[in-house]
């Protein structure tokens, strides 16, 4: 390597005392040191205290969107399985025979759907289903007698169970 030609110019020397911050004791003017420290402590005390307030204020309620059901599993089985009967008496009475075959579907899956509904429900929800699951069309039987449409109306009151308990459905209906 080769030797710098020109030599480096002289730096002043570091006057480390102009960067040194005062101490805390020799402060000659403002607020006392102490003072400081009381305000800091007085403030984070209040922050936990308002902490602490809202936190056992709030354990006693529960808001909305944290409310849940028990049966809502249940409740979103009974309206799945329902629905789709009620979508393919929908589509038969706008498309006619075409729909024959949702029908007779949704029609053979209602029972085990409304089984697993009550199975997994509780309560005023599993009487309610239970109820709507005897009324409920047997498979492969289609009439249109005083049974199917207790059965619609069945559907009425698990929604209202399941409402009452939490879980909102939304049933569909027949439109002419």
């Amino acid at each position: 390597m080769s030797e710098p030609t020109e030599p480096f110019p002289p730096q002043p020397p570091v006057n480390y005392e102009q960067n040194k911050q005062p101490s805390l004791q020799a402060r000659k003017r403002g607020v006392p040191v102490w003072a400081w420290m009381l305000m800091t402590l007085t403030s984070v005390a209040l922050v936990v205290a308002v902490i602490g307030i809202s936190v056992m204020v709030g354990a006693g309620s529960v808001t909305p969107a944290a409310q849940t059901s028990k049966n809502e599993t249940a409740c979103k089985l009974f309206e799945d399985g329902v629905n789709q009967l009620t979508d393919a008496y929908q589509l038969a009475l706008t498309d006619g025979p075409l729909a024959k075959d949702a029908i007779i579907a949704a029609h053979d899956m209602l029972p085990s759907r409304t089984r697993d509904a009550e199975d997994k429900a509780e309560g005023d929800v599993a009487v309610a289903i239970r109820q709507a699951r005897e009324l409920a069309p047997t498979p492969g039987i289609f009439t249109a007698d005083e049974t199917d449409v207790a059965f619609f109306m069945s559907q009425e009151i698990v929604a209202e169970k399941c409402k009452a308990d939490g879980a909102t459905i939304d049933i569909h209906r027949l439109h002419k």
